[in-house]
């Protein structure tokens, strides 16, 4: 497999599927990333997203988290957390193109929680990417605020795919 770079012409994204298990159609990928990311208020910009295996996403996660083993999805914020206002991200920063960051996913632990998560692997696969966009432009769940919030932001991505998110938060 090799990278496919989805350009809409405003958030340019480079799906890179560097394991043998990735999900199939990158470019769709890249479009459920560029419409969090737009529905943000980012109109313009670069991110990656990373499918890799098992031991990558063990390594990263231990390395950039303090955590043991995988996890399903990490988020890397590159030029983001430096934009204090959006606008910012339509003239980049010293005038060079904003790289918002980067999405790694591991498609064994995504399939693995999938069918107790969001249903299906397509669903994970989307709810992994939104949550992660959202990172990319400052949310967080650190606090309850901040999970509901960022829940509430994720709920409403979900839906325009046509999947429920798995916390129910209305009772």
């Amino acid at each position: 497999m090799h990278a496919v770079i989805v350009n809409d012409s405003r958030i340019t994204v480079s799906v890179d599927p560097q394991c043998d298990n990735a999900p199939e159609n990158p470019n769709f990928w890249g479009d459920v990333a560029v419409t969090t990311l737009d529905g943000e208020g980012v109109t313009t910009g670069h991110i990656d997203v990373v499918f890799v295996d098992v031991a990558t996403m063990t390594q990263l996660n231990e390395q950039h988290m303090g955590a043991s083993g995988p996890t399903d999805v990490l988020a890397f914020p590159m030029d983001a957390p430096q934009i204090t206002d959006l606008q910012d991200a339509e003239t980049g920063l010293n005038g060079l193109p904003v790289h918002l960051g980067d999405i790694v996913i591991c498609p064994q632990v995504c399939a693995e929680q999938a069918a107790s998560h969001v249903g299906t692997l397509d669903g994970e696969y989307c709810l992994l990417t939104i949550h992660a966009a959202l990172h990319l432009v400052g949310y967080d769940h650190v606090t309850d605020e901040e999970r509901v919030e960022m829940q509430a932001r994720e709920r409403t991505y979900l839906a325009s795919f046509g999947y429920q998110h798995p916390v129910d938060t209305s009772s």
